[in-house]
């Protein structure tokens, strides 16, 4: 008489529980550091949009403010996104510190619901600066894995 084999074995079990783990010890990482590039990119492509609408009124001669800040004075003009709209961080739209004319700085803190890995320490930011020649850069003081394409560490 010929027994048949009804089931697997305790070591049969094992070994394919030890694989699962050994993947998902692989996967999850991989899959943490997909999640904040894709951050990243998101709020770069949400600073390109009110890129081109400050970029608009600063050739009309005029300045561009977000919409959470206060009443428009004049020659001010709303870029159409406030501070606070995005679920990843606070926005900034400013002329830097030097008040060097034409040039702006718009800039992403990575402070609201974000990968733990682009919001690790107090200065992850991701921004494009205008200079006074029209000229636009892209840099970010997150980690340099997590830059989207043509963005640059400071």
């Amino acid at each position: 008489m010929i027994r048949k084999q009804a089931g697997f074995t305790l070591i049969e079990l094992m070994i394919v529980v030890a694989i699962i783990g050994i993947l998902a010890a692989i996967a999850i990482p991989r899959y943490q550091d997909y999640v904040a590039r894709s951050q990243a990119t998101s709020a770069l492509a949400s600073l390109r949009g009110v890129q081109t609408a400050a970029e608009e009124a600063i050739l009309r001669g005029q300045e561009p403010v977000l919409s959470s800040d206060a009443d428009l004075e004049a020659g001010q003009v709303d870029v159409g996104i406030a501070s606070d709209e995005l679920d990843l961080g606070a926005i900034t739209l400013a002329a830097p510190d030097d008040g060097a004319a034409g040039e702006f700085d718009l800039e992403i803190a990575f402070t609201g619901e974000v990968n733990p890995r682009l919001s690790g320490t107090d200065a992850n930011t991701l921004g494009i600066y205008r200079d006074a020649n029209g000229r636009w850069t892209c840099e970010g003081t997150i980690p340099a894995e997590f830059l989207p394409q043509n963005c640059d560490a400071p």
